[in-house]
């Protein structure tokens, strides 16, 4: 008779007592009788060996990032139900040669197997609803036909809804199906059905509360630009992939970080009109998150689990923020580190109070700038010195 294998592992507080995994034997069973079956391939016991994993701000991690982040997906993991699909997780410190040959090589990777053999990888977020929406995602048509009348409610579907009208547009509408194919993991995809000229794209944004239409199609590919300026989140989320990208393409990433997740969410919440306020900004600033118990601090000249800090990519410096996180005073803050009115910090003494204060328009005019302590030494590499911010052997595949 098979029974679970429960390993204790220190946690986060507020967080379950242990990861409850299953064995080889469970595992097969299910891929072989259930309808479906949805896998987290974790990192339970503590790793050993060198990790060459990196802070937010290029710096070696001390190994345990990848056990912390399997840690933290432990209390969502836990709350995932869903009808008709089974739930496990595998330990692949203690079941290392099962998860080679499921060829997994980042952590914590989600799954969702069929017993046909087909199988889809989890790219979202580490939340229990984010999980859910992606196995009624994989469950629904890649491509949904929708009437005039049923518009309304398939527009609320899902978080992102793409509708397409597109008529006779041949071209047009292969350009969509292959969308479709590449990405209905993460978002919903409908066509309407018996839909007049002209053609048109439309999208539903309901995590940033936007619409998005575009009928201009006399471009070599008119979808690829408009599905990420729809999906792209305004305060966006650390991955190793999206940290690639960011430090490839910014000039100054606004970094706000704690091991609570719930807190994460609320400052996503409240933080949405400074996002707002510098989505168009020249050069660009873009506002960030991430989970410390994941990626180390290092660099960003704060002391603790909780901090807001601003860093420059090109001077490699950075700007830490002790004030209050109210949405006008830290968009404040984030001009004034663009204007050359804050000092960075020294490098050297970490949780350095700042001595940064909003004040109105008026009563800084012809007043002296004002200043801050904050920085990073200029010896210090950075995420974009580097080609990967990330060589822990993450397949992209499985980015979460």
């Amino acid at each position: 008779m098979w029974s679970p294998v429960v390993w204790a592992i220190p946690l986060l507080a507020g967080q379950a007592a242990a990861w409850t995994t299953s064995r080889e034997a469970e595992v097969k069973k299910s891929l072989a009788e259930d309808e479906r079956t949805l896998i987290a391939f974790s990192i339970v016991a503590a790793v050993t060996g060198k990790s060459t994993t990196r802070s937010v701000t290029g710096l070696a991690d001390d190994g345990r990032s990848r056990r912390e982040a399997s840690t933290t997906l432990l209390p969502e993991w836990e709350t995932v139900q869903h009808t008709g699909t089974t739930r496990l997780a595998i330990d692949c410190t203690r079941d290392a040669e099962l998860c080679r040959e499921f060829d997994v090589v980042s952590f914590p990777t989600i799954r969702l197997y069929r017993r046909d053999g087909a199988m889809v990888r989890y790219r979202g977020d580490r939340r229990a609803t984010a999980i859910v929406s992606f196995v009624e995602r994989i469950l629904r048509p890649m491509m949904t036909n929708v009437g005039g009348d049923d518009l309304a409610s398939f527009s609320t579907i899902d978080d992102i809804v793409f509708i397409a009208s597109l008529g006779e547009e041949k071209e047009l509408l292969g350009w969509y199906t292959e969308t479709a194919e590449k990405l209905h993991d993460r978002y919903t995809f409908g066509l309407v059905s018996g839909a007049q000229p002209p053609a048109q794209f439309r999208c539903h944004n309901h995590i940033e509360e936007t619409e998005l239409s575009i009928s201009d199609l006399n471009l070599v590919d008119p979808l690829r630009e408009f599905v990420s300026a729809c999906t792209e989140p305004l305060i966006q989320e650390l991955t190793s992939k999206r940290n690639l990208k960011l430090t490839r393409h910014e000039k100054y990433l606004a970094y706000y970080f704690s091991n609570d997740r719930a807190e994460l969410n609320k400052y996503r919440i409240r933080m949405m009109s400074v996002a707002q306020r510098f989505k168009d900004h020249e050069p660009g600033i873009v506002l960030v998150t991430f989970n410390s118990d994941e990626w180390p601090t290092s660099g960003l000249g704060i002391s603790g689990k909780v901090g807001f800090a601003v860093y420059d990519l090109s001077t490699k410096l950075a700007y830490p923020y002790a004030g209050e996180l109210v949405p006008d005073i830290v968009g404040d803050f984030i001009q004034s580190v663009v204007d050359n009115k804050v000092q960075p910090w020294d490098g050297k003494h970490e949780g350095q109070e700042s001595s940064y204060q909003s004040t109105e328009p008026e009563a800084t005019a012809g007043s002296s700038e004002a200043e801050v302590t904050a920085g990073s030494s200029e010896a210090e590499p950075t995420a974009a010195s580097s080609e990967s911010a990330t060589t822990d052997g993450s397949d992209s595949r499985d980015e979460l």
